[in-house]
Formats: structure tokens, sequence, C-alpha cells
């Protein structure tokens, strides 16, 4: 016979519950152990004289649920990344080890995206459905924070990657799979490691050190830790595949950039030089003359060199666990995980397009020198011929200096809870267990606008001869 252990810990529904404490045991029927190998052999007892002792085996913990159902009968793929592994690995975080799983979405996964903000954290997008369709489980249980950095890196014992949907037993958040971090259990004594890395250029370091210490005796056991890592940025504009925003065309790469220049680009929709530009050196203009036509080629903008290829981030992990044995067949446990994590981003200053963000220049502004609406549905009156010009603007308000982001993020986890067994040779198996997370975040970011104070600067205004300032709005 065999047993199977399951842990479901998606515990939103009472009849669940019920059905999966009634549905853990298989007596006398052969299953597959989808995380963790059951044991060095297996036998057939129906061909054993009956006169032998049955054999017990040992427990075996699974991804997954024992509730009866039909996908029971095809085993899911699962990847298990154990201890040997993750320490020749070198990486420091889980972001970097996972980051080499084929089946794991790298752009997902990675914790130095700079484009899009990027707050240190490292997700998991399993088959590229994305991170909120992967679920993140600690030994089994849900965790605050899809952040696997914050899981401290010395104490994984193993990793099980589930690569198949899970949706029927942990909900919608499984879809694309399980990753579930097993945590080293009866650590016994003092590990104290550091480490410290580089490019070979001489930057981007990275430093880092791990203290866990644990005592055990035969009712429980107690283990808790540190982890500290520091990563420091390297620049675009320092490496020569980033420094430029390139292009495939006719199996050739180009340097690109974008067309949302400091100079600014006018649209007019005119079939012979329908996008211009400013001439170098013009800073109020007073006439056609003052335009050239743009080209794409040498008016780009290179907005790549100005970002980061890593981000500097700092990170502290602090943890404890503990078992204790209350009686023969219940045991308590208890588990604290404390994460910061500090991180910065910075990218070229802020493109505009006045058509995309919805900025009009009012034809009533008091700064406008035409007298008709600016970059509207109608053209704006270029000067006193009657030429019509101003399909679309475009510009960067490189004035603001780049855009910056720091996050300070802090993660805290307390999971306690019994589980025991009971009945013949304490087949059946139970589990209760409380979770609490707490996620606070706290970002400051420049070099952006306020598109709603920006529109009401070009809306319609007045020179008050009360107060002789400009003011928003128009007379009454």
């Amino acid at each position: 016979g065999a047993f199977m252990k399951l842990g479901v810990k998606k515990l939103s529904s009472a009849v669940r519950l019920g059905l999966s404490l009634g549905a853990v045991i298989a007596v006398g029927v052969s299953t597959t152990a989808f995380a963790q190998d059951a044991g060095t052999q297996t036998q057939d007892t129906a061909n054993q004289p009956s006169q032998k002792k049955a054999q017990t085996l040992q427990t075996v913990v699974v991804t997954g649920s024992r509730i009866r159902r039909v996908d029971l009968e095809t085993a899911n793929p699962v990847h298990i990344i154990d201890r040997a592994q993750i320490e020749s690995s070198g990486k420091l975080t889980m972001g970097d080890l996972l980051q080499s799983i084929p089946a794991v979405a790298g752009a997902a996964t990675n914790p130095q995206v700079n484009n899009g903000g990027g707050d240190g954290a490292s997700t998991v997008s399993l088959r590229g459905l994305g991170s909120q369709r992967t679920l993140i489980l600690v030994n089994g249980h849900r965790i605050a924070r899809n952040d696997i950095n914050a899981i401290p890196a010395s104490m994984v014992e193993r990793v099980e990657i589930l690569k198949d949907g899970a949706s029927a037993t942990y909900g919608s958040d499984a879809i694309g799979g399980v990753v579930n971090f097993i945590l080293r259990q009866n650590f016994q004594g003092a590990e104290i490691s550091a480490n410290y890395g580089e490019s070979d250029r001489n930057d981007g370091a990275r430093r880092g050190f791990s203290a866990i210490f644990g005592t055990a005796s035969d009712k429980g056991n107690i283990t808790a830790g540190l982890e500290y890592n520091k990563f420091d940025q390297i620049s675009s504009a320092d490496r020569d595949f980033s420094k430029f925003a390139t292009y495939l065309s006719s199996g050739s790469v180009f340097n690109a950039g974008s067309s949302r220049t400091p100079q600014g680009q006018l649209r007019t929709g005119a079939a012979l030089d329908g996008t211009v530009t400013l001439n170098k050196g013009v800073m109020g203009v007073t006439s056609r003359s003052d335009y050239r036509k743009y080209n794409s080629k040498t008016d780009a903008y290179n907005y790549q060199a100005l970002n980061l290829v890593q981000t500097p981030q700092e990170r502290t992990n602090a943890f404890a666990l503990a078992n204790y044995q209350l009686t023969d067949n219940i045991q308590a446990h208890l588990d604290f995980f404390y994460n910061k994590t500090t991180s910065h981003f910075a990218i070229a200053p802020l493109p505009f397009d006045a058509l995309g963000d919805g900025v009009l220049v009012s034809k009533d502004n008091y700064y406008n020198p035409w007298g008709t609406r600016v970059l509207g549905p109608r053209a704006i009156n270029f000067g006193t011929d009657g030429t019509t010009l101003g399909k679309g603007f475009r510009s960067r308000f490189t004035t603001l200096g780049q855009r910056m982001g720091n996050y300070a993020t802090e993660t805290n986890q307390v999971n306690a809870g019994l589980k025991g067994s009971f009945g013949a040779d304490t087949t059946w198996q139970w589990d209760a267990n409380l979770n609490y997370g707490h996620v606070s975040q706290l970002q400051h970011s420049q070099g952006y606008v306020y598109y709603a104070g920006m529109r009401q600067a070009l809306g319609p205004s007045f020179l008050d001869p009360a107060t002789g300032t400009v003011t928003s709005g128009t007379p009454t």
C-alpha cells in the first residue's frame, strides 16, 4: 500500500476542507508522487505471501490535492530543484535561480525591470501566462506578496514547480501552475556565509551574507536567521549592447530612437515635408523658416542610454521557524518572515504627445499667438498667410530631468497551525493553520507631469487687470 499526505491550503470552502479530510487515504492503491520520491523501492504486495507482515512506507508530501477526480489518472509534471542544486548554482536569490528554468517566463521574474518602474520584486510566470496566474507557496501555504526574493534562499531545502495548471485545486491564481518552496527543517548548529561579485568591468557589484542558527530536541526544533543582499547599478550607456535603441530591418540591425525629441516634432499632414522640427538654436518661433523637415535617422532621440541594465537594490530577510510535538499525534508550528526591499529606477525624460495625452492649447489662452485652438480637430492657423499646420505635436520634457523613482517595501507574514493524525495506523491526517500577511510600500517619483494642471494651464486664460497676472479661465 502507499500513502499520500496532501496539503490543501486554500481553505475558502468548508465543504472542500471536509472532502479533503475524507479523501487523504489510499489503501492498497499504487499512486504517483508528484513532488517527492516516496522511497527507494516499491513492491507488488498482491503477489507476496499472506503471512508476511505488511510493509509501512514513509510519508510522502505532495504539492496538490487528494480529492478524488479524473485528472489524478495522469501524472502532472513537477520539476524539483534540491538543496545541492541551489548551492551549486551560486545564485543569491530565488528570483535569480528560477530564471534558469525554461518554463519560467524570464521577463516576469526579472527584478531588474526598469522601464516599468521596478520595485525590486521578482515574480514567476509559468508558461508565460502572467504572475497573477502562478501560485506561490511556502511549505504549502500562500504568501502575502508574490515576491520570491522575499523568501530567504539560505533556508530553502527544495523548490517544487508544478508546470501544469492547478486551478481545480487552488483556484484561478494557479492556472499557470504552482511553485512551492519547502524550507529546511530540523536545522541544528550555525551556518554563516558571505558572498561578493562584480562584472568584468568592475561595476555592478553584488554582495551579501546569511546567518542561520538552529536547535532541535526530541520534541521540536527552532530555526532563525538573517539574510542580506545589495546590488549596485549598471547604466545602459556603459555597455555596447544596450547603449542604443536598435531595430531590425531587412536582416540588418540599425540604431533607432524616439520621435519624441527635446526640440519637438510637428506633424502637418501635408503631402510633402509632412513632419517638421525646429532648427537648432531656435528658442521662439516667429515664422515657418524656423522649421525644417524631420529626419528620423539624425533627429531621433536616444532614450536607451539613460536607462539602467541593473537597478540598485537592497534587501533584508529575517525569519524564524518553530515546530513542537504536543502529543504523539499532534504537532504545532509557527513560521515568521520579514522582508524589507529598497530599489531605485531611472529612465529617460518624459515623452509627450499632445493628441495622445489629450492636451490642447485653447484659442483663448493668453499665450496663444494664433488665436485659434492648437492641435485640435481643426489645424492651427500658422502665421498670417492662412496656411494650415498642426495635425499633432510631440516633444520630450528634458527640462524636468530623468524620470526616477524610489521604492521601499516591507512584508510581514506569520503562519501558525496544528497538524496531526488519527485512526488505525494514524492513516487519517488533518492540518489547520492561520495565515496572516501585511505588505506596505512607499513610492517616491520625480520627472513626471501633472496632466490635469497642464491642461488647465493651456486652457483659457486672461490677464487680470486687477492683479496684473495671467489667470486661468475666462473673464466674468
